[in-house]
């Protein structure tokens, strides 16, 4: 009886954690989060063109041209997120990776569900945003929160 009990309370639990991080899933999807992430994506898909011809020149640099190249891409970064008023949305998604990161750290959330379902948009989402992050936030913090989603084992430096 006790060896049932005790399975059955793994079962319990199991099926509690899928359902906390499908309930995070379903978050993802709806307002304000998916909102605040189709803002985002949307304004990169526009500005991928200036983005790219920007990461071209810092691959085809070295020395002081790089590190003025990367000065622009900085500048590109930090100044399309102001003109596009992207912070608000930017801070809806970086509330929402807390969140997750708080329930996987806790264990009420699926670890490995939540790194397959978020693990690679909080990255991109982390390095696309980088150099704002840098100004807004104390970087080492978000990529904490990050990891708890995501390990980096699992993400290509």
């Amino acid at each position: 009886a006790l060896l049932w009990a005790s399975g059955e309370h793994a079962r319990q639990t199991a099926a509690l954690r899928l359902a906390e991080t499908n309930r995070h899933i379903a978050a993802f999807q709806s307002a304000p989060v998916g909102a605040a992430w189709q803002r985002l994506t949307g304004v990169w898909h526009a500005q991928q063109p200036r983005q790219h011809a920007l990461l071209r020149r810092i691959a085809e640099r070295s020395g002081a041209p790089l590190q003025a190249e990367l000065v622009n891409y900085r500048a590109f970064v930090i100044d399309m997120i102001d003109e596009h008023g992207l912070a608000p949305a930017i801070d809806t998604v970086i509330r929402f990776y807390r969140r997750v990161a708080w329930c996987v750290r806790i264990g009420s959330c699926d670890a490995t569900l939540a790194a397959g379902a978020f693990g690679n948009g909080a990255w991109s989402f982390r390095n696309q945003h980088y150099y704002w992050l840098r100004n807004e936030y104390p970087i080492g913090e978000i990529d904490r929160v990050i990891e708890a989603i995501a390990p980096r084992a699992a993400e290509q430096e």
